[in-house]
């Protein structure tokens, strides 16, 4: 329902403003509206504060927002590509991560969204992130020789159809990160992966090796447990 809510920036004129009021009244509403359908006018209790925290977090979105396109980054795209009816777009953007002369494995998904700097250029493509804790780039996806997560790189692949993207990658000015909306205030806003290009050659290695392997049928490594313990005795191992 964040989601829903946040992606209304890109259906007017919000993606320019740079009031905060304007904004949270804006994102309100639209929670209301998404809320009201989702679960009618007597929801439960538990319900009524999940939406209070909801809207608590899109109050610190505003400000956070507003700064934001007040620096000069313009929300270029929201949930990429946009939802249209049936028959008149794709539902996911689809991409390929290159394997070389085996061609390549296809991506498939929809990115949150993608901002341009309009005075220098400048492309990030952000992934939403409204769990409890703010956790960053580099956290949740590890790092080179060691990746847990490799969503972030192969989004520059996914939007690699989007001039602006293409451009700013060519020239090392994109970047890749996280707008977080998590529950402490502070640590709100948006936190851009450390990642240079040697990084992200490591992360497309890494990922063009287990495309090779998802096409060999290589799944050894996924985990096992003991077969004396059963199902429930693999579930309290994890």
């Amino acid at each position: 329902l964040l989601h829903g809510a946040l992606e209304m920036l890109a259906e007017n004129d919000l993606r320019d403003c740079t009031d905060a009021t304007r904004l949270r009244d804006a994102l309100l509403d639209a929670l209301g509206a998404l809320w009201a359908a989702e679960f009618g006018p007597a929801c439960a209790p538990v319900l009524r504060l999940q939406r209070r925290a909801g809207e608590a977090r899109l109050r610190q979105f505003a400000l956070d927002q507003a700064a934001r396109r007040a620096e000069g980054w313009r929300l270029l795209h929201a949930e990429w590509p946009r939802r249209l009816p049936e028959g008149q777009s794709q539902p996911f953007a689809l991409g390929a991560l290159p394997l070389g002369d085996e061609g390549g494995m296809p991506l498939r998904g929809r990115i949150d969204r993608i901002d341009v700097h309009e005075r220098d250029g400048r492309v990030a493509i952000l992934d939403y992130k409204t769990g409890d804790s703010a956790h960053t780039p580099a956290k949740l996806h590890g790092r080179p020789g060691k990746w847990k997560d490799l969503q972030l790189p192969l989004y520059r692949h996914l939007a690699g159809t989007v001039p602006e993207v293409r451009a700013a990658a060519d020239d090392g000015r994109l970047a890749l990160g996280y707008f977080a909306l998590p529950r402490e205030a502070e640590k709100a806003g948006v936190h851009e992966a450390p990642w240079d290009a040697e990084a992200l050659r490591d992360a497309d290695a890494c990922a063009a090796d287990v495309a090779r392997a998802v096409r060999r049928g290589e799944f050894d490594d996924v985990g096992e447990y003991p077969e004396e313990e059963g199902v429930l005795g693999a579930l309290c191992a994890l």
